[in-house]
């Protein structure tokens, strides 16, 4: 057995069973040694003779020798149930392959730094030789072995027999006599991971697989021997392999090993000797080398088609070659030689790019940047039709006023369609479901649904009725059944379709459709809720049609209970409360993310929601939603394992369904930008599936076992379970654990600082419970090497607006990157001038809205460029935050307000109108500066106050439109209260007009003083009457319940406030941002604000 703590090969001679090793070997057990030549060498330098050498003076503590122990048990594949004379040979085999390398010369400091155990003052000097005589093993010379005559050789086998059973007996005997101590399971787990090598390597020899020893050695004369009149081959390193075929296999190994690179030479020397081993037992097994060749796709060497060792006897060398192949021994010589001596490699950071300077000032007519009348909302407007050759006859059908299936109501009554939607369905075919309410007076309410088809062959609609929950299937009663009906369950029937010709009006073009409709009773005992439902071929009984659009479930189509108010609930928000139940089964982001992508087809896109404030105020609830998942308030994983690359093409697809509102629906643009910067970008299947695989070739790589109870495994474990956004907080916070060297408080700042604490590690259904721990200084710049790189993989697929990923994948559209992009880049994490920065943020938006964004119709550009988009509007924020910080002048401080007013114009795509006009008021007021106008500064604040006006429509349109939704979702998902109260506030103080309002507020005062105004800013205005009181800080008297109407007058305030209950109004000499907490709750409360 080949040790793994080193290269001195030992055959241990006694039982074998299977379970883990936990006894000592019994007392006189004799173990039969072939002595390496590195211990010869050994003893000899030490004067010793090595035949004289008493190894059981050799003390090896027992807490390595556990540990070692419990390797073998790990390299034997982990065996249960194993028997007392195993565990006890085991044990025997770790203290010898232990003492070995301590009489190789390893002192016990080196095995302990192996095992990541502490090390031991005193322990750091190999082994004196001393008293180490009056043998007591048997120890076989291999050179003089190699001399000895075959009945010699016999007569040391048959004494090897002879120890092998009286060991085996010995062993028996104590196992009898006293039970072996409790097995490692039932003992203290290891408190660090032990080390596994990938490969052990035999140094002693050069490689004679690929150079053969010279015909007239003795050694080869014996493994070419006569037997039974055929020839035998008995040792691997005769089968000779072409070069060629030995490279090819070698870079498959790498290819396999995940590509790494920078691998030392002692890594390739080894890959390249276990490439040879891996043909040469192809070889040995009956395979030529031309049969090897055609493998690889290589031309054929004549005479190369007939197996070398066709008739030959190899049984014996391909037991070694598996043997070898098994323990991962291999003979290979040395290419670089460490010594005690050598110093690890440092991680030396890489030094920061030269900043520099954006000088360039490119003015752009921003007038460009107002919306055009396909982004209004206006009550009641609908979304133009598609060119007519873009669209199906299906799609184009579902238009019709007048659709001749619809219900005709009562005199008096009226016809309402609530639903309408198109399904693709297998082939060419799709499938429009029209959801009708007929009403009326002293009428029972009724629904139809409408179903239409293009598919050619006859079809059969296979349904059930829903009363009291979507998901029912239950059985019709028979005054429900449309003709041609026939029951084929207890709880469905199947209806065949009517086929008949349908024309589009005055276009003239015609097309044969399938049709059928269900009547459904709408209120009272009898009311049903819906139909669930499937189409079946009728010809080809096998052939079914399913919903493929929500992973091949079966279709439904739901109405809202007559109990259920509007105001109350809507299909879309049921839909996304019934999903996220808290108290339900499973559930994963996948799942999540598939079914967004559903809803937002279904209740957003033009051809199922024409009315442009339906799907307005559809997409804003979508968005709260994504949210509330991206904020982490929603479960990201229950009871569901969901590979990766199954949640990246998820991802995906939800971000193309974003990506195509934002090019069909520009009224969408501002809610689908937000959509987008929650959602991770995804990626093609192998793109996940990098994440799965790569974390296991780093820790093979790097020599790191799968050990269940460490760190790495652990979260290897949760990789392949579930991989989430959070991983990418894990690996940033790992990589400056290495970094740091090891210091486990700066992996805890990481993760805090990212959201994640202990209890969230530990809540993952594949939790991670353990610290990480410290392989070693060897291994601490190539990890970090390999996690930076797992980290951009990462990235890739969780967070989509990552800049230097984003700049990535637009660089070759663009036509490469600009001076403004680079310097963006750059300057991203500080340093350089805040208003050169965001001036550069600015001009790359704009080079972004040329490239493709203004006029969006490539689908997969455009999310590409909306990615580097959002990812720049992110830098910008951080630019104005770092401008707060610098000491500019009046005619800075004006030059970046015109910059962030720009910037939200280009954050506002579908309604930054007032936006727009204010810029250029803005700039007409510092042109009139220039020029010395006396009344500069009243225009420059009349646009400040047109500005401000603008931002403050835009956080009450928000509020107006998502709290609700908030507060609904919220409130069924069992989410904190204070994160739904606050949820309108956080996107509006998330968002770029936050900006803004930091930098006007931090010019109004100097504005105020240029013109020579009062100090009063008028925030939320309304006419009270109420007591006066004064306070030095509003904070005091925040949380006060006045019992009279108070008008608050407080010297301080800062903007984080609660507006007191019973204050009717506050007043403050203060400066305060119309987006802070207390101007949004005075505006939302209608209490009157005003600041100096």
């Amino acid at each position: 057995v080949a040790g793994a703590g080193g290269a001195y090969p030992a055959r241990v001679v006694g039982a074998r069973g299977t379970r883990p090793v936990c006894a000592p070997a019994p007392t006189g057990t004799k173990i039969v040694l072939v002595r390496t030549r590195a211990w010869s060498e050994t003893a000899k330098s030490n004067n010793v003779n090595s035949n004289d050498v008493d190894v059981s003076n050799v003390v090896i503590p027992e807490d390595l020798v556990g540990i070692r122990a419990y390797v073998r048990w790990e390299n034997a594949g982990m065996p249960e149930e194993t028997t007392p004379e195993w565990q006890a040979t085991e044990y025997a085999g770790a203290l010898l392959d232990l003492r070995m390398e301590v009489l190789g010369g390893v002192s016990l400091n080196e095995i302990r730094r192996r095992y990541n155990q502490p090390e031991v003052p005193g322990d750091d000097e190999p082994m004196s030789f001393e008293n180490m005589k009056n043998n007591v093993v048997q120890v076989h010379s291999e050179t003089s072995a190699d001399a000895r005559e075959s009945e010699q050789q016999r007569s040391n086998e048959a004494n090897a027999r002879a120890a092998e059973e009286e060991l085996a007996a010995r062993v028996a005997a104590a196992a009898s006599a006293k039970p072996p101590p409790p097995t490692p399971a039932t003992t203290e787990p290891l408190k660090t991971e032990p080390f596994k090598p990938a490969i052990v390597i035999n140094t002693q020899v050069a490689n004679t697989a690929s150079k053969p020893k010279a015909s007239g050695s003795k050694k080869q004369a014996k493994s070419k021997k006569e037997k039974n009149g055929g020839k035998t081959l008995t040792s691997v390193a005769e089968v000779v392999i072409p070069e060629d075929l030995v490279d090819i296999r070698a870079y498959v190994r790498w290819e396999d090993a995940g590509k790494p690179e920078d691998t030392p030479p002692d890594w390739q020397a080894t890959e390249n000797a276990m490439a040879r081993l891996d043909l040469q037992i192809e070889v040995l097994e009956g395979a030529s080398l031309n049969a090897i060749r055609a493998k690889f796709k290589e031309p054929g060497v004549d005479g190369d088609d007939t197996p070398p060792y066709d008739g030959w006897d190899v049984s014996d060398a391909l037991a070694q070659a598996k043997n070898n192949l098994a323990n991962n021994v291999v003979d290979v010589t040395p290419l670089t030689k460490p010594t005690k001596k050598d110093e690890p490699e440092e991680w030396v950071e890489p030094p920061p790019e030269v900043v520099g300077t954006y000088l360039e000032h490119h003015e752009r007519d921003v007038r460009s940047l107002m919306p055009g009348p396909d982004c209004s909302l206006a009550e009641g407007t609908a979304s133009q039709a598609k060119p007519k050759k873009q669209q199906s006859f299906v799609s184009r059908w579902s238009l019709l006023d007048n659709d001749p299936s619809a219900p005709v109501p009562a005199s008096g009554g009226a016809t309402e369609l609530i639903a309408r939607r198109v399904y693709p369905l297998e082939g060419d075919g799709e499938l429009l479901v029209q959801m009708y309410v007929t009403s009326g007076p002293n009428a029972v309410p009724t629904r139809r649904i409408v179903f239409t088809t293009d598919v050619v062959d006859p079809l059969m609609l296979h349904w059930g009725v829903s009363r009291d929950e979507p998901g029912q299937w239950i059985l019709p009663i028979k005054a429900l059944w449309p003709a041609s009906t026939t029951p084929v369950s207890e709880i469905s029937v199947e209806t065949k379709f009517v086929t008949g010709e349908a024309c589009l009006g005055n276009d003239g073009e015609c097309a044969t459709l399938q049709t059928l409709s269900v009547d459904l009773p709408g209120s009272g005992a009898d009311e049903l809720t819906g139909v669930q439902f499937v189409l079946r071929d009728e010809a080809n009984g096998d052939l079914w049609y399913k919903d493929s659009t929500n992973g091949m479930s079966n279709f439904r189509a739901n109405f809202l209970a007559s109990t259920q108010t509007q105001g109350a609930s809507d299909p879309l928000l049921d839909a996304i409360t019934r999903a996220e139940d808290p108290h339900g089964g499973w559930w994963t982001l996948m799942h999540r993310f598939n079914l967004a992508s559903n809803l937002l087809d279904m209740h957003c896109t033009q051809a199922n929601q024409p009315n442009r404030l339906a799907a307005y105020q559809n997409a804003s609830k979508a968005y709260v939603w994504l949210r509330y998942s991206a904020s982490k308030k929603l479960t990201w994983q229950r009871n569901y394992n969901v590979k990766p690359r199954e949640l990246s093409a998820a991802q995906s697809k939800l971000t193309r369904v974003i990506t195509n509102m934002f090019c069909e629906s520009p009224y969408l643009r501002d809610t689908a930008r937000l959509m987008l910067g929650c959602v991770g970008k995804g990626g093609s299947g192998g793109d996940g599936q990098a994440i799965r695989d790569e974390i296991l070739n780093i820790m093979h790589r790097n020599g790191i076992g799968e050990n269940k109870k460490y760190w790495m495994e652990q979260w290897h474990q949760k990789l392949h379970n579930n991989t989430t956004p959070d991983d990418i907080v894990i690996c940033e916070a790992y990589i400056a654990y290495l970094k740091a060297d090891c210091a486990i408080e700066t992996y805890w700042r990481v993760l805090l600082e990212g959201g994640i604490d202990r209890a969230r590690l530990e809540s993952y259904e594949r939790p991670i419970i353990t610290e990480p721990i410290n392989h070693g200084a060897n291994l601490k710049v190539p990890l970090i090497k390999d996690f930076y790189k797992y980290l951009a993989i990462l990235k890739s697929v969780h967070s989509g607006a990552d800049l230097v990923e984003s700049i990535r994948a637009c660089a070759g559209g663009l036509g490469g990157v600009s001076d403004a992009l680079n310097y963006v880049r750059v300057a991203q994490s500080g340093g350089g001038d805040a208003t050169q920065l965001l001036n550069a943020c600015v001009e790359s938006r704009h080079q972004l809205r040329d490239a493709g964004l203004a006029d969006a119709s490539d689908d997969e550009w455009t999310r590409n460029l909306l990615y580097l988009d959002l990812a720049i509007d992110d830098v910008a924020r951080r630019a104005v935050e770092r401008a707060g910080e610098a000491n500019y002048g009046l005619d800075d401080q004006m030059r970046l307000a015109g910059l962030v007013l720009e910037n939200l114009a280009l954050s506002l795509p579908a309604s930054n109108q007032d936006v727009v006009l204010a810029t250029i008021d803005w700039r007409l007021a510092i042109q009139s500066r220039k020029t010395g106008d006396p009344q500069w500064a009243l225009r420059a604040k009349a646009a400040m106050d047109r500005a401000r006006l603008a931002i403050s429509r835009y956080s009450d349109t928000v509020s107006q439109e998502m709290q609700p939704a908030a507060r609904h979702i919220g409130g069924a998902c069992e989410i904190e209260q204070w994160s739904v109260d606050l949820f309108s506030e956080e996107v509006i103080r998330g968002g770029p007009a936050f900006a803004l309002s930091l930098v006007l507020t931090r010019l109004d005062p100097l504005l105020r003083a240029e013109a020579d105004m009062g100090a009063w800013q008028i925030i939320s205005p309304k006419s009270v009457t109420g007591f006066v009181l004064h306070v030095n800080d509003l904070h005091t008297v925040m949380n006060d319940v006045f019992a009279r109407p108070t008008i608050v007058v407080a010297d301080k305030v800062g903007g984080d406030e609660e507006f007191p209950l019973g204050a009717v109004a506050v007043l403050t000499t203060c400066s305060v941002d119309v987006l802070s907490h207390t101007a949004v709750r005075a505006r939302n409360g209608g209490g009157p604000f005003g600041g100096g």
